[in-house]
């Protein structure tokens, strides 16, 4: 009898502590069961998007913190804990002199590493509660929107495309994309970065090539190109003075990485000087990509990103939806979904000065949409125009491949000039980065200003209740508030 009672003692003991212990999770636990890790500790949905990335299994992004710690000691700390090893020559770095993120390449044939999401979050190496390094999922992403029409024999060169000063009357704008066709620009339009440029570049002129690690951001996809323009257009007929800064971290597929769209992130910061980013990209599911998050925050006087929502009809709000960039919530992040006109005549002429909510629209079927992770519409539809004057060669450069096609058409080949119906958040997105460019020439002010000012200038529209964020609804060319006020700048390097 008191045997039994003991025992029953011991296991209502064994229950209680196994209670209360629910919430503590060993290294032992973590290495042999994934999804609690994924689940609790990475912000990772056990169901899997659809269409959310691959991760690398065999590699991982590092971003250093403290200083004071030698990076040896970091990757022994980390090695010895998580059982692997980085491969010989497995450390790649950004093309730069900022030496806080690497990429590992590492050998996980040791039968206790627990699988790459064990690495994943902040890391406290010294053990005073204090992160000293982060680690983030790798993992590939493309861009879809390209046409093989578009890539020609090269003409132009970047050199030529170039202005030959900057000019603070002109607005900064970053381009993260596939890079840029210059043939298809006629006059000077790039940012000149030969004098803020760093000796680890060796010669940078405008931009950098993370995909081929040289000086020209061509693009050999399209899809960066079409994004170019649509700001170049509309940025021209508001005559508003701009200078792009192309950052090529897509290939001629489409397919970029996180890394390198770290690295180009990195180098438009290392400017130290404010700067309007265009990211026409995405990715799903993975919450806490720590290191792309902590340049947001780190240049938070510098930066405001633009960002496009995704062409999945998905609700971005809900748990496994999720879509970053744009999902990230910050002050320096624009996300941008998209709408189409559902009248016949179109309601652009019928807006009348004061007008708040306005009709004739609503949410494109293919663009994503959340009502608390999605800031702004604007239109998922347009109509591009392409001029290639300098056109002579009409044969396909050998640097051309094979790209995604589209519905695109081309008209007048004789004469350089091609249209191109476009649709998607990748390009209702760079009509956002152009408002937001008029709206800093107007009223420059601190990114997180900026960004309230250009929601501002958007329309109400009923039928977006419950799908965007204030039914914020921005038609190009139309401000319902023409020069929104906001503080003034604060600091040496105001955005």
């Amino acid at each position: 009898m008191k045997k039994g009672i003991t025992f029953l003692i011991v296991c209502v003991i064994t229950m209680f502590w196994a209670c209360s212990q629910d919430e503590i999770v060993t290294n032992e636990e973590l290495e042999n069961n994934s999804e609690i890790n994924k689940e609790k500790f990475l912000g990772i949905s056990s169901k899997k998007h659809p269409l959310a990335p691959d991760i690398e299994k065999s590699q991982v992004v590092i971003q250093y913190i403290n200083k004071e710690i030698s990076k040896e000691d970091v990757k022994s700390f980390l090695e010895n804990k998580y059982y692997f090893k980085v491969k010989e020559g497995g450390v790649r770095k950004c093309n730069c002199d900022d030496k806080s993120i690497e990429l590992w390449t590492i050998d996980i044939s040791n039968p206790k590493f627990g699988g790459v999401e064990t690495l994943i979050g902040s890391h406290d190496v010294d053990e005073d509660e204090k992160a000293d390094v982060n680690a983030d999922f790798q993992f590939s992403l493309f861009v879809k929107e390209g046409n093989e029409t578009l890539m020609r024999e090269y003409t132009n060169s970047i050199e030529k495309m170039v202005h030959d000063n900057n000019s603070e009357d002109r607005v900064n704008i970053a381009v993260i994309d596939t890079g840029i066709d210059y043939d298809y620009f006629d006059a000077e339009f790039l940012y000149n970065a030969s004098n803020d440029t760093s000796d680890c570049l060796g010669r940078e002129v405008s931009g950098w090539d993370f995909v081929n690690n040289d000086y020209d951001s061509r693009d050999d996809h399209g899809h960066g190109t079409f994004v170019t323009a649509i700001i170049r257009d509309i940025l021209n007929e508001e005559n508003i003075p701009y200078q792009i800064l192309p950052i090529k971290a897509f290939d001629s597929n489409g397919k970029g990485t996180y890394f390198d769209i770290l690295c180009g992130l990195k180098h438009v910061a290392s400017k130290n000087k404010p700067f309007l980013v265009n990211c026409s990209f995405g990715f799903y599911n993975l919450k806490n990509q720590l290191i792309f998050e902590n340049i947001v925050e780190r240049n938070a006087n510098n930066l405001l990103l633009m960002a496009s929502a995704g062409n999945d009809n998905e609700n971005t709000d809900s748990e496994g939806s999720e879509h970053f960039p744009s999902g990230y919530k910050s002050d320096n992040v624009l996300a941008v979904g998209g709408f189409v006109d559902i009248s016949s005549e179109g309601h652009y002429s019928s807006i009348a000065l004061g007008d708040l909510y306005i009709g004739g629209y609503d949410l494109a079927p293919m663009s994503n949409y959340g009502n608390t992770s999605i800031d702004v519409v604007a239109s998922f539809e347009y109509n591009l125009t392409l001029r290639r004057e300098v056109i002579k060669d009409l044969t396909f450069s050998r640097r051309s491949r094979s790209f995604p096609k589209n519905n695109s058409t081309i008209d007048e080949i004789e004469e350089g000039i091609s249209r191109y119906p476009l649709q998607g958040t990748s390009f209702s997105c760079p009509i956002v980065t152009a408002r937001a460019a008029a709206v800093y020439y107007r009223n420059p002010v601190l990114p997180r200003v900026l960004k309230n000012n250009v929601i501002n200038t958007s329309y109400r529209n009923t039928s977006l209740r419950n799908k965007i964020k204030n039914s914020n609804i921005i038609l190009k060319g139309h401000y319902r508030v023409p020069n929104p006020i906001g503080p003034s700048p604060i600091g040496p390097s105001p955005m």
